[in-house]
């Protein structure tokens, strides 16, 4: 109720309020149509004209929020470490199934394992 009210509230300031209750009333859901309308006029005064400008904004005021450090409980990044040697896909090494030295795959895999 609060957010229609508040939406009927700015539509009945808007300048140009005959014609956008003229809109509104021409849709299959008008009072949805007024709504969305209202939150794209919010997000348009949020913003203004200058998305980049709003997005520094947003951007300084999270690291302002942080205070340039990580949030308490955050651990930092691992650093990346030299993967591990290990061996081969067992479905890839020759002596895995039957049929000599080929390179066999995963369904060759279950199929011999299955039985199939």
């Amino acid at each position: 109720d609060e957010a229609v009210n508040e939406a009927f509230s700015a539509l009945n300031q808007h300048p140009q309020r005959a014609l956008l209750l003229s809109q509104f009333t021409q849709t299959p859901h008008p009072w949805g149509q007024m709504m969305n309308w209202h939150k794209q006029q919010k997000l348009v005064n949020e913003i203004g004209d200058d998305p980049e400008a709003y997005e520094a904004k947003i951007r300084e005021k999270i690291l302002a929020e942080m205070g340039g450090q990580p949030q308490p409980g955050q651990q930092p990044a691992p650093t990346p470490q030299n993967a591990p040697n290990l061996p081969p896909r067992v479905a890839n090494t020759p002596s895995a199934m039957s049929g000599g030295n080929a390179q066999h795959t995963m369904e060759d895999a279950e199929a011999n394992l299955w039985g199939r």
